[in-house]
């Protein structure tokens, strides 16, 4: 019934964004993400400095695969927020996923530039270093954030990806210590 009353609010209020806004949320809900695109792209025709929804349209033409879109979008963000660290950790998974690693490479490091503190980037950076067969590397980078990491919650996710790391190695007692590492630090932490 809510999607319903939206998308009348949209059809006899074509110009309310807030309305037309809410229903792209029901349209992600629903996964119909073409319908979602579209409501997003008549945003951009109302309000075209409405840049703050560059990142959403690209991550639905990501959920799409359709990856040349998806870049176009984050590309254009930023281009108007170069001197916000996600612009960069975006286009860098991005880069990942498409197997471009050394744009993805410079995205991260160039997110890290802007915020060195940033433990997800660090992650982001020593995991693309892992799966390149950058052990050393990588493993400078974990150390990097795990040194960085300050809360119970960031220990969990450094620790999580030094499981991986280590599992991904073969070295099973050490994925089995940073298991239990990240359990207790897990129990740390209050909801």
């Amino acid at each position: 019934k809510q999607f319903s009353i939206y998308e009348m609010l949209v059809s006899l209020y074509p110009d309310d964004i807030s309305a037309r806004l809410t229903l792209i949320l029901f349209y992600v809900f629903r996964n119909q993400l073409d319908e979602a695109i579209e409501a997003y792209h008549y945003i951009l025709e109302l309000d075209p400095e409405r840049y703050s929804i560059l990142p959403e349209i690209g991550a639905l033409y990501e959920q799409q695969g359709n990856f040349e879109e998806a870049l176009n979008y984050y590309n254009q963000y930023a281009g108007h927020f170069p001197d916000r660290p996600e612009s960069f950790s975006t286009l860098g998974t991005l880069h990942r996923r498409m197997g471009n690693f050394e744009e993805a490479r410079a995205s991260y490091e160039k997110s890290l530039l802007l915020d060195p503190g940033s433990i997800s980037d660090m992650l982001l950076l020593a995991n693309l270093e892992s799966r390149q067969g950058n052990f050393e590397l990588a493993s400078s980078h974990f150390q990097e954030a795990l040194d960085q990491s300050g809360t119970p919650r960031e220990k969990v996710k450094v620790y999580a990806y030094l499981q991986d790391f280590h599992e991904l190695r073969g070295e099973l007692d050490k994925a089995l210590e940073y298991l239990y590492l990240k359990h207790s630090e897990q129990e740390k932490i209050t909801i």
